[in-house]
């Protein structure tokens, strides 16, 4: 269950960065509209698409718990309520990539019902295509065909995408804008990126930023393409959306909403904006550079907080909330089992105590390095000295060989001892509750020889 966790919690982290990165894209477009062009735009999205996959956080966080601990990082257990929300998240995710899986199943088999019906194309066309193929540099040419009762052209297929027109006959003009446009779909591998958008929804279905991504890439894939025609193709902006617009009401009005090649009145509209405002831009290389460093600041500045703050989340989540314990009562946490024993019934004969390894003082701040040889039942202090209330201890602590145990025993001033019992790995909190003098213990309680490394921090929450 605890790799399941993990794997949602991966999840988790790679949706805070994408969503970083996400919030800065839509500033700068925002803020410096007359220093970008569109093109410049369209990659900065994609880049943002690719920061989903990213768990740079979650990264950041476990190198930060490592320089910490040395062996070990605070994000290996997980408690009742973490499971109760990433379990069933990670289920939604599941079938959210199920379904996703369905519909390409779906598409499989609408693809062979399209290539029953397709006919060829005329020479005409053939020739126009292939003028157009060699102006804008395609060598691996797609498939062209004539799909029968279509509304318009459009590009279908991921692997090998296939360019299908309209079976009635089209003015020369109209026909070069719609293979143009829908070759550079093919060239910018449009369908692919429509993919990964799909899955940043299925992944991030939590978060309302990832289904913002995938609208936005929609959007400007389409305008990128309206860049590319403007830019390459040689058509001017009016004559180019005239021959849109044209197309579009050559359909019956109903079908105006559904077209894949002028999409709905108000994409297209927005489309229209889009190349209005950002395609004559010209791109200035210092202005770049600037945006470029500043962006970089704000995303490791963003990192680096954002890391400290889910330390702190995910480390409080670790904390036994059951503070009120009677003698011998046991409570079973996650990777680890806590009781509450007095001092009196701590018999030494059971042990061997070493008090040379002990601290006697330890401020806030500050870390006490673990690296102990233990035989078996030999206890060492690590700890002496007096704590102030409303602080924590942090442990984290790793055996070096599985089927191991070992026991922490923090002997408190009221003359109670909190144990706290643990095979293998130890992330544990523990809230000074009382000032007074505090001592801390490590004991093996296996059969074997341990060694056990790591470290434990007395700072604030």
């Amino acid at each position: 269950m605890d790799y399941l966790c993990r794997i949602f919690l991966i999840i988790l982290f790679m949706s805070i960065n994408g969503s970083i990165f996400m919030l800065i894209w839509m500033l700068l477009k925002k803020l410096c509209g007359k220093l970008l062009r569109t093109d410049l735009i369209y990659y900065l999205l994609k880049l943002v698409m690719i920061s989903f996959f990213i768990p740079v956080i979650y990264i950041v966080f476990n190198i930060e718990s490592y320089k910490e601990s040395g062996r070990q990082n605070y994000l290996v257990f997980f408690t009742k309520t973490m499971r109760l929300i990433f379990l069933p998240a990670l289920a939604i995710i599941f079938i959210m990539f199920l379904y996703e899986i369905f519909k390409c199943i779906r598409g499989i088999n609408k693809l062979y019902i399209i290539k029953e019906k397709r006919q060829e194309i005329d020479a005409h066309t053939r020739k126009i295509y292939d003028e157009i193929c060699d102006k804008i540099k395609i060598k691996r040419k797609p498939e062209i065909y004539k799909l029968p009762n279509t509304t318009s052209p459009f590009i279908y297929g991921y692997l090998n995408p296939v360019i299908y027109l309209t079976d009635d006959d089209m003015e020369d003009e109209d026909l070069r804008i719609a293979l143009t446009h829908e070759l550079f779909h093919y060239k910018k591998k449009d369908e692919l990126w429509k993919i990964i958008a799909n899955i940043i929804c299925c992944m991030h279905w939590f978060n309302p930023l990832a289904w913002l991504v995938r609208e936005e890439y929609k959007m400007w894939a389409e305008a990128e393409v309206d860049f590319n025609c403007f830019k390459y193709g040689g058509f001017d902006i009016e004559e180019y959306f005239d021959g849109i617009i044209h197309m579009a009401q050559r359909v019956q009005e109903r079908f105006l909403n559904l077209l894949s090649f002028a999409g709905s009145r108000s994409q297209l509209y927005k489309r229209a904006i889009i190349m209005s405002k950002y395609s004559q831009n010209k791109i200035r290389p210092l202005i770049l550079i600037v945006i470029g460093v500043l962006s970089v600041f704000a995303v490791v500045f963003s990192i680096d907080k954002t890391s400290d703050a889910a330390g702190y989340i995910f480390n409080g989540m670790y904390v036994n909330t059951s503070v009120e314990f009677k003698d011998e009562d046991i409570y079973y946490g996650d990777g680890y089992i806590e009781y509450i024993r007095k001092s009196s019934d701590i018999k030494s004969e059971e042990r061997k105590v070493v008090d040379a390894f002990a601290r006697d003082e330890i401020d806030y701040g500050d870390a006490v390095d673990i690296d102990l040889n233990l035989e078996k039942n030999e206890s060492r202090k690590v700890i002496k000295t007096y704590l102030n209330k409303d602080k924590i201890l942090l442990f984290a602590f790793m055996m070096e060989e599985e089927n191991t145990a070992v026991r922490v025993e923090i002997y408190e001033p009221d003359g109670k001892v909190r144990c706290i019992e643990a095979d293998y790995l130890l992330n544990y909190m523990y809230d000074v509750s009382k000032d007074g003098n505090y001592e801390i213990c490590i004991t093996n309680i296996g059969e074997d020889k341990l060694k056990i490394t790591g470290s434990i921090v007395y700072e604030t929450r």
